[in-house]
């Protein structure tokens, strides 16, 4: 066969797409263990500030142990996006502390008697808050991935402007600009649900 021989080019097309595929698979693999390599580097370099932080809030060592491997995962799912890694840690850690700390103070209420916890927080209430939180949900499915992102990044996480800026490698402005749109969105959304009456 020669080299125009139409069946010798159809044999190397059909052999390329699964080195194209192999080749993409072996990239996403090596992404990943880099991004594994540099992470362990963060805490090699980390390990005794957060200490500090954990110590200084009176965390025990479990849960300092579940705080930082939840943050590191969240580090690890955004690399790609994260441009300082270290800010975004420490910020995801003193987030997650804040969490702990609001649900100890929610273990302590539930502690009361139940006559107490009946006056001070309703089932009715519960429920509500409940079904807000299912709504918030399927309304911020509506909105395209990066506006969700800050949404989520500003209000679940409750990371700063600032600190959301230098995670997504963006402009604090930009910031702004996505989350306030956003925002208008959804209130555009629940409206159209009929939900806008305590939407504001």
């Amino acid at each position: 066969m020669g080299d125009d021989d139409p069946r010798q080019v159809d044999d190397r097309q059909a052999v390329d797409p699964p080195r194209r595929q192999d080749a993409a698979a072996a990239g996403a693999a090596s992404e990943r263990d880099v991004a594994a390599a540099r992470l362990g580097e963060l805490l090699d370099t980390t390990v005794g500030r957060l200490r500090t932080i954990f110590a200084r809030y009176g965390i025990a060592a479990a849960d300092a142990e579940d705080i930082l491997q939840d943050s590191l995962l969240s580090v690890y799912q955004h690399w790609q996006a994260i441009r300082d890694a270290e800010h975004y840690l420490f910020a995801t850690v003193r987030r997650r502390i804040g969490i702990l700390r609001r649900q100890r103070g929610a273990a302590v209420m539930l502690s009361l008697d139940d006559e107490e916890v009946e006056r001070l927080a309703p089932v009715a209430a519960a429920q509500e808050e409940s079904h807000r939180q299912q709504d918030a949900r399927s309304l911020l499915a509506r909105l395209d991935v990066r506006s969700r992102q800050v949404l989520l990044m500003r209000y679940g996480e409750q990371l700063s402007m600032r600190e959301i800026a230098v995670a997504l490698a963006t402009s604090e402005a930009g910031v702004r600009k996505t989350a306030s749109r956003a925002v208008q969105r959804l209130r555009q959304y629940a409206k159209a649900l009929h939900l806008g009456d305590g939407a504001d």
